[in-house]
């Protein structure tokens, strides 16, 4: 009875053209039983088909298998427009910081050029973002490290005034910053997207 099968599947793979015999015999061959393989070596080798195609088949199904995977993390998508986004917010933000530190009766001027540096560091980022730029992933981390570094000051300062909002505040951008530095780092996405 397993003869019978065989024959009758022999029957089938003579009837195959060759480009069905050759993506059999080469990118699908491996699902197959010992036998079935067998009859399709055999096929394959009685059509006198030349062993370099089976390569190039390979090849190209490598390349396309490739293909697939970098167009699959390729492109402003994602966490990575979900950052976009939320970043056009934050610099709607970091603006009002800015215009806060110097309508106060006794202007911060500190405050304001770290916060407008890092306004820019963030704009400039995400046009380097759009443009596919490697450069605007150093250009986040030292925005990220910046923020981090002012978050903890000001973290600092607020406890010993015990100004919640502010220590929740500086928490959160600790957090998020740590959380964005390390998707800007160890993502796929941003590996298969910014290459320029």
């Amino acid at each position: 009875m397993v003869r019978a099968n065989l024959d009758e599947l022999q029957n089938k793979i003579t009837k195959w053209d060759d480009n069905y015999l050759i993506k059999e015999a080469t990118v699908n061959i491996d699902t197959y039983s010992d036998e079935v393989k067998n009859l399709i070596l055999q096929e394959f080798h009685s059509r006198n088909m030349d062993l370099n195609i089976v390569e190039s088949i390979k090849e190209t199904t490598i390349s396309d298998n490739n293909k697939a995977y970098s167009q699959k993390y390729y492109g402003i998508k994602g966490w990575l427009l979900f950052f976009v986004i939320m970043s056009f917010l934050g610099i709607n933000r970091i603006l009002i910081s800015c215009i806060q530190c110097l309508t106060q009766s006794n202007p911060d001027y500190l405050s304001f050029v770290v916060d407008f540096s890092r306004m820019g560091l963030l704009l400039i980022a995400i046009i380097f973002i759009f443009l596919r730029k490697k450069s605007s992933i150093l250009l986040l981390k030292i925005f990220f490290a910046v923020t981090i570094v002012a978050s903890i000051i000001t973290l600092i300062t607020n406890i010993a005034d015990k100004n919640v909002t502010l220590i929740i505040y500086s928490l959160t951008m600790i957090l998020s910053s740590l959380i964005w530095f390390t998707y800007f780092v160890s993502s796929k996405r941003i590996k298969m997207t910014l290459v320029k």
